[in-house]
C-alpha cells in the first residue's frame, strides 16, 4: 500500500514539472515573438527615418542649385543638361538623376544629422564606410499654362528617398523666386492710407529734410557746393494712397518746405510740400513675412547704441526684427531692414536701401544727422486703412536713391518655399 503511495506521488511530481517547463517554454516564446517583432519593427522605422532624411537631403541639394540659378529664371534647370525640352533628362539637375549616400559609422547620427553625415560618393572611400542610400530629384514646371511665356519662377521639386534596404520616402515642395518689389518712386511710403484713417503724423523736429530727389549717397543735397546728381525728374517725398490733403493739412507753414521733390514749390505762400498720391497697392504684411524667410540676420528687439556691420557696399544684405526697434547711437547699414513692430532711430550714421516697418515710426535725437538714401515704407497693407503713427522731431533727412533701392533689390532675393508634403511610395 505504502509502495503504491509513493509512486502515484512520483507521478504527480513529474506532471507539474511537464506543466511548468511548459509554461516556461510558452513564456520564452512569446518573448522571443515579441522581440523580434520589436525588432522588425524598429528596423523598419528607422528604414523609413533614413529614406525620409535622404529625401529632405534631396530637397536642400536642389534649394543650393535652385538658389544659384534664380536670377535668369529656372527653365535651363528645367530642361537638363542637353537644352532641349521633352527629352529624358528634363528636371535633372547638375548633380544628376541619383546620388548615393554613405556615413562613416553605424551609429545612430545618420538619422540625426544627415545632410552633415552623409556625402557623395567618396574617392577615397574606406572599409567602414557603408551605403546609407541614395536620393533622386527632379522638378517639373509649377506654374499654370498660360504663365509658361515668361522665366520660370516656380517649381515643383520632387525627391525621392531611397535607403540601402530599398525603402523609400517621397517629399514634393514647391519653390518660387522671391524678389523685394520695386517700390513706388518716393522717399517715404505709407501705403495703407486709403481710407479716412490716416495716421497720425508729428513733423515737430527742427532740423529734418524728406527728399524725392533722386540722390547720390555721400553728397549732401543742403550743401550747394556739392554737386547732386538728379538722375530722373524728381519724385514725390512722401507718397500716400489717397488725397495727401490730410497730409498737407497736418503740417505748420515752416514745415512744407522741408518735404521736397515733386510737385514741391517753396516760391508759393505756403510753401506746396511734396506730398502725392500713388497709384499702386503694397501689401508690407506679405513683404515682411518673405523678408523674414530670406534674411541674412536677424535681430532681437530692443535698443542698441551700437548697429553696425549690416551688410557693405559690395553686400547688400536683409536683416530683421520681429519686434521693436530702437536704434540709439551709431548706425550703419545696408540693403533691407524689417521690423514688424515700433521703429525709434534717435541715433546717427546712414543706411542705404530701404526700411521697412510694420509698427509707428519716430525719427528724433538732436545730436549728429541720420542719413537714408532710399526709401522708407511703414504701415501694413494697402486698402486695410492705416493706424501708424509717424514723428520726426530730430536731426534726420531722408533721401529718394533710386540707385541705392536697386542694390537693396539685388540683395532681397531668394528662394521661398511655398508647399511641402510628404507622400506614400505607392505613388512612385
Amino acid at each position: 500500500m505504502l509502495k503504491n503511495r509513493v509512486g502515484n506521488e512520483q507521478g504527480g511530481v513529474l506532471f507539474i514539472a511537464a506543466f511548468a517547463t511548459l509554461i516556461i517554454l510558452v513564456c520564452g516564446l512569446t518573448t522571443y515573438y515579441m522581440a523580434t517583432t520589436e525588432l522588425t519593427a524598429s528596423s523598419a522605422r528607422y528604414e523609413k527615418a533614413k529614406a525620409h532624411y535622404l529625401a529632405e537631403a534631396g530637397v536642400q541639394r536642389a534649394i543650393s542649385e535652385l538658389t544659384s540659378g534664380m536670377n535668369d529664371g529656372w527653365d535651363d534647370e528645367l530642361i537638363g543638361a542637353d537644352g532641349e525640352l521633352g527629352t529624358c533628362d528634363d528636371g535633372i539637375l547638375s548633380f544628376g538623376a541619383q546620388v548615393d549616400c554613405y556615413v562613416d559609422d553605424t551609429d545612430s547620427q545618420i538619422l540625426n544629422d544627415t545632410y552633415s553625415q552623409t556625402q557623395e560618393v567618396p574617392m577615397n572611400q574606406t572599409p567602414c564606410d557603408y551605403l546609407v542610400g541614395h536620393y533622386s530629384v527632379r522638378l517639373s514646371d509649377g506654374r499654370p499654362e498660360d504663365e509658361r511665356n515668361e522665366p520660370c519662377n516656380r517649381v515643383i521639386v520632387r525627391s525621392v528617398g531611397t535607403s540601402g534596404n530599398n525603402v523609400k520616402k517621397v517629399i514634393e515642395s514647391e519653390f518660387e523666386t522671391f524678389s523685394l518689389i520695386r517700390s513706388p518712386s518716393t522717399a517715404f511710403i505709407i501705403p495703407g492710407a486709403d481710407t479716412t484713417a490716416y495716421p497720425d503724423a508729428d513733423y515737430s523736429g527742427q532740423s529734418w529734410v524728406i527728399d524725392g530727389s533722386d540722390t547720390n549717397p555721400g553728397l549732401d543735397p543742403n550743401d550747394p557746393s556739392d554737386d547732386v546728381p538728379v538722375y530722373n525728374s524728381a519724385v514725390f517725398g512722401i507718397g500716400v494712397n489717397a488725397n495727401p490733403q490730410s497730409f498737407i493739412d497736418n503740417l505748420r507753414d515752416n514745415q512744407r518746405d522741408q518735404i521736397r521733390g515733386a510737385g514741391f514749390d517753396s516760391s508759393s505762400v505756403p510753401p506746396t510740400p511734396s506730398i502725392g498720391q500713388l497709384d499702386v497697392k503694397l501689401n508690407l504684411d506679405e513683404t515682411a513675412s518673405n523678408m523674414m524667410k530670406i534674411a541674412d540676420q536677424t535681430v532681437a528687439p530692443g535698443t542698441y547704441s551700437t548697429f553696425t556691420g549690416f551688410g557693405s557696399p559690395s553686400d547688400y544684405q536683409v536683416t530683421v526684427c520681429d519686434g521693436d526697434l530702437h536704434l540709439s547711437g551709431q548706425i550703419q547699414g545696408y540693403g533691407v531692414l524689417v521690423v514688424t513692430g515700433d521703429f525709434k532711430m534717435s541715433g546717427s550714421g546712414t543706411w542705404n536701401g530701404y526700411i521697412i516697418v510694420q509698427g509707428d515710426v519716430e525719427f528724433a535725437g538732436g545730436g549728429d544727422q541720420f542719413l537714408l538714401y532710399g526709401s522708407v515704407m511703414c504701415g501694413t497693407s494697402s486698402g486695410l486703412g492705416c493706424s501708424t503713427k509717424f514723428s520726426i522731431k530730430g536731426n534726420a533727412d531722408l533721401y529718394y536713391s533710386s540707385s541705392e533701392i536697386e542694390k537693396a533689390r539685388e540683395g532681397a532675393k531668394g528662394v521661398v518655399q511655398k508647399s511641402w508634403r510628404s507622400k506614400p511610395a505607392k505613388e512612385l
